[in-house]
């Protein structure tokens, strides 16, 4: 994946025109919304406070992304099914860092634990990733599809679901522990 072909478009480079999703939601939307044994009606919504159903800006990435985008501070991480791990500005969605980890790697999954991105494939891999530049930092086998990764700030752990059943507990790559709430 080159990541020059990946692009951003801002409302302004529409034009001004809003683009990417239809207007906001009339207030109950959904059909579940509505007290009816047969719901008929339906509505599509626009962004959460845009009144005339802009975006803020839109990305081609180069292909499909599965797992929810991740922010620390004013960065963005995206990691897509041809392994590759894009850093953007979440406020404008230029392009900071962009690294393809692993040829073939469909990325599933991310969490962070503030310092590291833990990126989890298809191939059963997790992959640590220094925020920083995405410089690969170590990666580690789990046998089986990784399905899902969370981070557990007390007792700095990172979680993940394999496909073989199994949930691993794995220690993180340092970031501090919360201090304790008083």
């Amino acid at each position: 994946m080159n990541c020059s072909r990946s692009t951003t478009r801002t409302a302004a480079s529409a034009g001004g025109r809003p683009y990417g999703f239809p207007p906001p939601c009339s207030p109950h939307p959904w059909p579940w919304s509505r007290r009816s044994s047969s719901p008929t009606r339906t509505a599509a919504c626009g962004p959460w406070g845009a009144a005339d159903g802009s975006t803020l800006w839109e990305a081609e990435l180069g292909a499909p992304v599965v797992a929810p985008p991740l922010s620390i501070g004013d960065r963005l991480f995206i990691a897509d099914t041809a392994g590759v791990v894009h850093c953007r500005s979440a406020a404008t969605g230029e392009v900071l860092w962009c690294v393809e980890h692993a040829e073939g790697e469909e990325f599933f999954t991310l969490c962070t634990d503030g310092s590291a991105i833990y990126a989890g494939g298809w191939h059963g891999r997790l992959y640590l990733l220094d925020a920083r530049d995405g410089s690969s930092l170590q990666s580690l086998d789990l046998g089986g599809q990784i399905l899902a990764t969370t981070y557990a700030p007390v007792g700095r752990t990172i979680y993940a679901t394999a496909s073989h059943g199994a949930l691993h507990a794995l220690p993180t790559s340092g970031a501090p522990e919360p201090a304790p709430r008083r």
